[in-house]
């Protein structure tokens, strides 16, 4: 594996130390505190950097390397790991967490307690004690995110506008600032707020105050809300008494609403302004308060302003973890790390899952523990058996990829009677989405700086707290533990707690927590996370594309698509006499033929190599890929003549169900001579088979230049497919291809079967990539690749459904089928799926991705032998006889049975001893030549599975043979 770009004399297996919104301290200046903004993991850091050479954070990270604003002067820069050490982590309830990147095992934080240091932001003096986060309160009694309740209906704060008086650091006058959500804590000078103007770039000061200016108090204005759901405990029948309440809250009606702060679900960050709650403590801190008096020209006499407000200059947190195994243990927050390149089977303790049998049975179960080293879990199944605990293993396990499962911890939920979904389903409810009006705030503001006085804003606030009464507010709340019987423990929004079952509650949608994460959304993932699947291209000096091939081979013999001609309705180059010569003129040469001819040499009856340099080249370099390539001296005539589908005189609006048959000749057909005649890569069917996924595809008129483009494309399928592509086209049906690629070897792919339908859409084909299908035998366990989804999508940049590089993009002129299943072949069904994905493209090579790339690579591995088994089962038609003669006459179902068996008694021969493969493995290569050297307990279980069925049906074949 490659080593990734990194600092001088980095050790190869170094992991990185710090990670997004960590607070670091330099090793030479213990009064430096710099915020990360960027870490060498990040997936962002793959994307968009350079784009702003003015932004000194903004170049491609060195492995070693971080980027950090300086808290202080906001100086962005970025410094070797080396230099930094860590100041503050901070964490919230429900995330996932390692003691090291490289370890299995992760955990759940299921609680935590912190302590602060404190100063006050007035007279700058310093707190020596530890405080208790449970005894302060952020200054701003409202922000964002929080939750407001108004005549039964449950919303979030989206947006919040606020007056402050700031004081002249050089007079005793005063101002007013509207400001849009920052932190204008009493005592802050104005350097400090970020940012000075808002999002639309407008000035938010009032007058030019100078920023050494201090803000003496700080006071809501308004709010907006977007309201989510109401009451679910109410009758239906009075549910249409309850309109959804005014969105814009304004001056003293703020207080009216119900509010709750949504504190447990902030991160402890240090320059947050707080005050103490405890009277008691406070007074004996004996803490001074700022005393300042001033004059405004809205105040008709001078007023004494006192500043109390304190910020947090240091941090430390406790976590309580609950381990995948089951332990429950306290830790220090800077002695783990972030996991967030989670595995898609993991799970943790009180998780709800579904267990997916091998026969198709989904039986609800609630995970007790999780094996991280053996890839298998302790469930205690919800149907109600007998005995409901069950091993089983990781990949026959459903967390919820697809659908909603239970709930986490912090999840915000709302009570009701019975929720209508089957166990363990949690629907969501919940209106509109969580994001700012910036119409309405510039409303607001413009408002505030013409008319102060119509805001009420030349009086005091008569409420500092709110008036609204939480306590008879019980049916919503956040979810504060997980029960191992599946029923989960709510924190009521009137404080008390209430342990329910999944039935009783709905989880609540259009907040924020969704805009930042929507767990239904593909994950590291998913969609927008799949490689770029266009390989690098380059032109021979025959004028030929050729294709790089990962290991540095250049695949040649791509016909020139990019030297186009207007075609007539016969297929010809208007320039080029319409009829055919029979005989080898002996104008036609090699090496530099424009499309048309070569196509008039592929067309001829009789052959020689020196014609088709191409092809010769072709059958050298795929030889040296260790591919078969058939005897040039042994292809057809008439096969080739199968390629001339012009439409004739007689039907000159012929669609692709009517095009005449492909030979272009009714005449009896010659006996094909081929190497294997159950092994044709290339072959044309009468018709479509019924199965195909596109059959049932409009057929269209097509475009003038789709029946040429057609001709082209099968020209270059017939002449330069690999040995492990085979490709049928259809007489009756043109628009449609069906491709079946064998997994190759030295991948977790090898000698498995992937089926693609493939849609040339007549109407759009060239202009527009043709649409691809992947059938996908997977049962619901999950992908088997980043780039093929269980719906049948292939994710790849030349198809148009990855938005990659532009050059990466479908070209009419340069882009071809025969790219697209090379593609596929070479670039998707690769050694080391898991980093296809771009986000872990980076992490090859270190020890980080080292954990995660085993598990994908051994899951592709177990998931596609049952691609072999459902090929078996239910061969895909038109495929029959090559997949019969593949794995039955040329034994390698034998092969795939033998090397799963010898895999599975490895993993069995570990376990007696007590040993994890894993651990067996440690100083080991990690994958030896055939890509898969051992496998987990969990994916052995599976895998025995499906070998049994394999060798049910190869003892079925010998019997019978």
């Amino acid at each position: 594996m490659p080593n990734p770009k990194s600092l001088p004399d980095l050790p190869e297996d170094y992991t990185s130390k710090f990670f997004f919104n960590d607070v670091v301290t330099k090793l030479v200046d213990d009064n430096f505190r710099g915020h990360v903004l960027r870490c060498w993991a990040d997936e962002d850091d793959m994307m968009g950097m350079g784009s702003d050479p003015t932004n000194p954070i903004e170049r491609p990270l060195l492995r070693g390397e971080v980027g950090i604003r300086n808290m202080r002067t906001q100086e962005l820069l970025i410094c070797p790991e080396s230099s930094v050490v860590l100041f503050h982590r901070a964490f919230i309830n429900g995330d996932i967490v390692k003691r090291s990147l490289t370890s299995h095992d992760s955990a759940v934080i299921i609680d935590q307690s912190s302590e602060v240091l404190l100063e006050h932001l007035g007279t700058k003096k310093r707190l020596n004690q530890w405080i208790q986060q449970d005894k302060l309160r952020s200054h701003f009694l409202v922000e964002v995110g929080d939750k407001v309740v108004s005549d039964n209906w449950l919303g979030s704060v989206e947006s919040v506008i606020r007056r402050a008086v700031v004081k002249r650091h050089d007079a005793d006058t005063a101002y007013r600032v509207f400001d849009l959500a920052t932190s204008m804590d009493p005592g802050r000078a104005l350097h400090e707020l970020m940012p000075r103007s808002d999002e639309r770039g407008e000035e938010l000061l009032f007058d030019k105050g100078d920023l050494k200016d201090i803000v003496l108090s700080s006071e809501i204005v308004s709010i907006r809300v977007a309201w989510h759901v109401l009451n679910q405990k109410l009758p239906i029948s009075a549910q249409d008494d309850y309109p959804e309440p005014p969105k814009q809250w304004t001056g003293d009606k703020v207080w009216e609403l119900i509010h709750f702060a949504m504190d447990d679900r902030r991160p402890v960050q240090l320059g947050d302004g707080m005050f103490i709650t405890d009277r008691a403590l406070r007074d004996s801190l004996e803490i001074e308060d700022s005393v300042y008096t001033t004059r405004t020209d809205f105040r008709p006499r001078p007023v004494k302003s006192t500043i109390s407000s304190l910020k947090i200059v240091g941090a430390r947190s406790k976590l309580t973890l609950r381990w995948q195994n089951g332990s429950v243990t306290t830790d220090w927050a800077s002695d783990v790390v972030p996991y967030q390149n989670v595995d898609e089977y993991e799970t943790w303790p009180g998780d709800c899952v579904i267990w997916k049998g091998d026969s198709g049975q989904r039986i609800p179960a609630v995970v007790q523990t999780f094996d991280a080293h053996n890839r298998v879990a302790d469930v205690f199944c919800l149907d109600g058996r007998e005995k409901p605990r069950e091993i089983i293993s990781a990949l026959e396990l459903d967390p919820g990829l697809s659908q909603v499962y239970g709930v986490g911890i912090g999840s915000i939920v709302l009570l009701c009677d019975d929720n209508g979904a089957p166990l363990p389903e949690v629907p969501s409810l919940g209106q509109g989405d969580y994001s700012r009006d910036l119409t309405w705030e510039t409303e607001v503001l413009e408002e505030c700086r013409k008319h102060p006085p119509t805001m009420g804003l030349d009086n005091e606030v008569t409420s500092t707290e709110p008036i609204g009464d939480p306590s008879a507010i019980d049916w919503w709340g956040e979810v504060k533990a997980l029960k191992l019987d599946g029923t989960v423990e709510v924190r009521l929004a009137n404080g008390s707690s209430k342990t329910v079952g999944l039935k009783n509650i709905y989880l609540l949608r259009g907040t924020l927590e969704d805009e930042i994460m929507d767990p239904l959304e593909d994950m590291p993932g998913g969609e927008g996370m799949m490689m770029n699947g266009m390989p690098p291209m380059m032109i021979s000096p025959t004028g030929h594309m050729a294709m790089m091939i990962p290991n540095g081979m250049v695949m040649g013999g791509f016909p020139p698509l990019d030297d186009l001609h207007d075609y007539d309705d016969d297929g010809f180059d208007d320039g080029h006499p319409e009829e055919e010569d029979d005989s080898m003129g002996s104008d036609l040469h090699s090496g530099s033929e424009t499309f048309s001819e070569q196509m008039e040499i592929y067309q001829r009856a009789d052959l020689h190599d020196d014609d088709c340099p191409s092809i010769e080249r072709d059958a050298e370099l795929l030889e040296n890929l260790g591919m078969e390539v058939e005897d040039e001296e042994t292809r057809d005539a008439e096969e080739a003549e199968k390629l001339a589908l012009g439409t004739t005189s007689e039907s000159p609006q012929a669609t692709p169900s009517t095009l005449p048959p492909a030979n272009g000749d009714a005449g009896p057909s010659k006996p094909r001579r081929v190497l294997n005649e159950d092994w044709q890569r290339f072959d044309i069917s009468e018709e479509a088979p019924a199965d195909h996924h596109f059959i049932k595809e409009t057929v269209s008129t097509p475009e003038r230049s789709y029946l040429s483009r057609v001709n082209r494309e099968l020209t270059a399928l017939r002449s330069s497919l690999p040995e492990n592509i085979l490709v049928r086209t259809y007489e009756n049906r043109t628009d449609l291809v069906r491709c079946l690629i064998i997994g190759p070897e030295g991948t977790p792919y090898a000698n498995a079967p992937f089926v693609f339908d493939v849609f040339m859409d007549p109407t759009k084909f060239p202009r527009e990539p043709p649409k691809v299908h992947f059938h996908s035998h997977t049962n619901g366990q999950g992908r088997c690749n980043p780039n093929l989804y269980e719906d049948g999508k292939v994710c790849l940049s030349v198809l148009g459904t990855w938005s990659g590089d532009k050059s990466e993009s479908w070209n009419p002129r340069t882009s071809s089928l025969l790219q697209v299943f090379v593609s596929i072949s070479g670039l998707v069904l690769v050694r080391s799926p898991y980093h296809c994905e771009p986000a872990f493209a980076k992490l090859e090579g270190t020890r980080e991705g080292r954990v995660n790339s085993r598990h994908y690579s051994e899951k592709a591995y177990v998931l596609s032998r049952s691609f072999v088994r459902t090929a078996l089962q239910r061969p895909p038609t038109g495929f029959e006889d090559a997949l019969r003669t593949f794995y039955y006459d040329k034994g390698r179902l034998k092969d795939v049975i033998d090397h799963a068996k010898r895999l599975i008694d490895k993993t069995e021969a570990s376990a007696a001893k007590g040993a994890s493969v894993e651990e067996e493995d440690e100083n080991a290569e990690m994958w030896n030549a055939d890509a898969i050297g051992s496998l987990t307990v969990g994916a052995s279980l599976t895998l025995k599975r499906t070998i049994s069925s394999l060798q049910t049906l190869w003892e079925d074949h010998l019997a019978k043979a």
